[in-house]
């Protein structure tokens, strides 16, 4: 389950000042290791696992097709800038999951009604 840091931060690099579709191919590949350990904080949703991959993948890729990068910024250490996009982008995926979306005061009322 580990990634290779060193192999992501110079894939994103040369994606990042090259815009080469093959290159961001190889990066996605690349960080699908990376992926499952941010999955690996909801353990109970490890069925789900494979699909939120897929859809976390398809958001990276059109993230960093469609946004400019602030090549300074995310260039100094891409492989925590990608962890953290990731996170946010899991955790968005993940809470779409009925239990493990936060309860409204409505729903809560509702519940108790």
């Amino acid at each position: 389950m580990m990634y290779n840091k060193n192999r992501i931060d110079a894939l994103f690099k040369e994606y990042i000042f090259t815009k080469n579709l093959e290159i961001l191919e190889d990066l996605l590949e690349e960080l699908s290791s990376m992926i499952d350990v941010v999955l690996s904080r909801w353990p109970q949703h490890k069925s789900f696992w494979d699909d939120c991959k897929s859809e976390i993948k398809l958001r990276l890729w059109r993230n960093l097709q469609n946004q400019n990068i602030d090549r300074t910024r995310q260039t100094i250490n891409p492989s925590a800038y990608l962890f953290f996009l990731l996170r946010t982008m899991a955790t968005r995926v993940l809470t779409r999951i009925p239990d493990t979306q936060m309860l409204s005061l409505d729903s809560i009322l509702n519940q108790h009604s």
